[in-house]
């Protein structure tokens, strides 16, 4: 007799299989149904994990708390190296609409370049603007309003960009992101640059997307500070002390 205190294949394909056509028929709610099914059985079937959060993003059912449990899983490393740091979900807004409806102007560091590739692309402006009582997550890079509000445009890649590797999940559906969290939050007095870092610390990428915004603080700004990620290495760290 097979051990019935652990999941066979049988069982797990099964629900993979439901899991698989309902998506395909666009019935995420069900899809992300079978997909907890999975987790119940296996908790670490990296499949199930992959397809609840993506369910979730696509139906917009954020109320189980078995999504919680799966972004840990997804991210796992990250959390195995700061164990201390919860998870949040936040609203979402964009940083145009958001500046928009609160007045505030933005000033022009960069403006948009067509980039001479092949195909050639434009690349956005670069702006600035003073948002009062802003908050933000050392190690993640989008600035949270003070409304609440996580402002989607404010760091370095978009939310749902397939290249932001930075531990969140955006659920597009519902306007919402699960993402790190710092606990209670630290009140830091004076003006602050949100400065930020590229992704795995590249080189190139510091030099040529954020040292530029170093042109946000003013010139009578001498006692502004600048944030950056928690594990910045010392060398960028360094550098910045020379400005």
């Amino acid at each position: 007799m097979p051990d019935i205190g652990r999941p066979t294949i049988a069982s797990i394909d099964t629900w993979k299989q439901r899991g698989g056509a309902a998506a395909a028929n666009g019935q995420y709610a069900e899809a992300a149904r079978c997909s907890r099914e999975i987790l119940k059985l296996d908790p670490l079937d990296w499949g199930g994990t992959k397809s609840l959060l993506l369910m979730a993003r696509l139906s917009g059912e954020l109320d189980d708390p078995m999504i919680e449990v799966a972004f840990k899983a997804f991210f796992k490393d990250f959390f195995s190296r700061h164990p201390a740091l919860g998870i949040t979900l936040s609203p979402t807004l964009t940083f145009d609409r958001w500046i928009a409806g609160a007045g505030l102007k933005t000033v022009e560091i960069d403006s948009a370049q067509i980039v001479g590739t092949t195909p050639p692309y434009t690349a956005e402006p670069t702006l600035a603007v003073e948002i009062p009582d802003a908050g933000f997550v050392p190690g993640w890079d989008h600035v949270i309003a003070p409304t609440g509000e996580v402002l989607d445009g404010s760091g370095y890649l978009d939310l749902r960009s397939a290249l932001n590797v930075m531990p969140h999940v955006c659920f597009p559906e519902a306007n919402r992101v699960m993402h790190i969290g710092a606990g209670e939050p630290t009140r830091i007095p004076g003006r602050i640059l949100f400065l930020s870092a590229p992704t795995l610390f590249n080189v190139g990428h510091w030099l040529v997307d954020f040292l530029p915004r170093l042109r946000g603080i003013g010139a009578d700004d001498k006692d502004a500070r600048i944030a950056v990620p928690a594990p910045l290495p010392n060398r960028y760290r360094e550098f910045l002390a020379t400005f």
